[in-house]
């Protein structure tokens, strides 16, 4: 996050490569081939108004904290009564494993907020039973890229809205705004995947590859495809 604060300070238009590799150098635990932009941008961002501190961090996790209860009750309201929606959000805001991450500098609960977004605006739509403006596709589009961007494992949201849509909603492959928010989600993903080919080689090694142990030599892991390795948790 204080490297986006800084990056936006300095401004290095004529020689940006050149200043993310020296800015690599001086702190090496930087971890941009590992985590994508849009959690340590947005805090950044924020470091430029209140300063670059652990708060300003808290406070933009706070910010997605609030974005993930309105997405889980928007999402929750698209099947629910008002009152069931209400206590589906509650119990799932004090599971312990939400007020740990509601309080632990993650992208895990980033990452769900952009997901249940994502949902809610998708379930709209599909309850609706068609695309009303050409906007909606490209929003769609959009909140697909931002929650990538937020974390990658997010795909798997993506997998199963693409699977409701071949068996539940086929009508709307025949609509020309679905494709266009394919085509978004497509081109704001290029440079997200041309960067991770290119310098992520690490990371795709430890997370879709058997090589777990990447990082400490001894910690031996499950194989990736394995029944083992799917069910750790």
């Amino acid at each position: 996050s204080v490297f986006f604060h800084d990056l936006l300070l300095d401004l290095p238009l004529q020689d940006a490569v050149g200043y993310v590799f020296n800015y690599q150098r001086q702190y090496p635990a930087l971890g941009l081939t590992f985590w994508p932009p849009l959690f340590h941008a947005v805090t950044g961002s924020l470091m430029l108004i209140f300063g670059p501190s652990f708060f300003t961090v808290k406070l933009a996790m706070a910010g997605f904290v609030l974005l993930f209860v309105l997405s889980l009750w928007l999402t929750a309201s698209r099947s629910l009564t008002t009152g069931w929606g209400l206590i589906a959000v509650a119990l799932t805001c004090a599971t312990p494993l939400v007020m740990n991450l509601s309080n632990t500098i993650m992208l895990e609960l980033p990452s769900l907020a952009m997901g249940f977004l994502l949902i809610a605006c998708y379930r709209r739509i599909t309850l609706r039973g068609e695309w009303k403006h050409w906007s909606e596709a490209v929003l769609i589009g959009i909140l697909g890229a931002a929650m990538l961007y937020t974390k990658q494992p997010a795909l798997f949201v993506l997998v199963a809205l693409t699977l409701d849509i071949l068996f539940g909603h086929r009508h709307f492959l025949k609509d020309k705004r679905t494709w266009l928010a394919a085509a978004t989600l497509i081109v704001l993903l290029m440079p997200l995947v041309a960067f991770t080919l290119k310098y992520g080689a690490v990371n795709i090694a430890q997370s879709i590859g058997n090589q777990g142990n990447i990082y400490v030599e001894h910690h031996r892991v499950a194989a990736r495809w394995s029944v083992e390795g799917w069910t750790y948790y």
